[in-house]
């Protein structure tokens, strides 16, 4: 916080930004606007992706794990999401199992509501999922959660577009 302001403390994903743009936070969805940039060195110059970055918004700053993005670029939100996992737990991973899943700052309780399409990861051969995802096999894992999940593929955005489960 500096003289009334509140700086949100990011790393750009992907494309510019600048003083005077309007933004969409998600997964809330109500809009701001950039008024200030601050980084060291200070400059004027509009910011690039993979910088990381102050921004002073207009409004209701946006709460820890929100995802800023222009008014016409709508990422996915949702409660529920099918992600390709590689399992590296000492236990199975199985249905049923509450974990947190972490994509860039967010961090939400998720249910693995189901597994299918098992390989192993040595052989590249198929396995049943009928014991759970097991060490160091990789499998697509159906997620749901009680709040909203903000993701996007990864080829669109990486850095929304790969999640950990602990």
């Amino acid at each position: 916080r500096s003289e009334d302001q509140d700086i949100i403390a990011g790393r750009l994903l992907s494309g510019r930004i600048s003083a005077g743009r309007r933004l969409t936070v998600l997964p809330a969805g109500h809009a701001t606007t950039v008024t200030g940039i601050r980084r060291f060195p200070a400059n004027d110059a509009p910011a690039e992706a993979g910088e990381s970055i102050g921004l002073i918004v207009a409004g209701v700053a946006p709460e820890r794990g929100a995802v800023l993005t222009s008014l016409d670029n709508q990422l996915n939100v949702d409660r529920a999401l099918t992600g390709r996992v590689f399992w590296l737990g000492e236990a199975p991973l199985r249905v049923g199992e509450v974990l947190s899943w972490r994509c860039a700052t967010q961090l939400q309780q998720v249910t693995i509501q189901g597994i299918d399409g098992c390989v192993d990861s040595a052989t590249l051969e198929p396995v049943p999922a009928t014991v759970g995802l097991q060490r160091l096999a990789l499998g697509n894992v159906r997620l749901a959660a009680q709040h909203p999940l903000l993701f996007e593929s990864f080829a669109r955005c990486p850095g929304l577009g790969r999640f950990v489960l602990e």
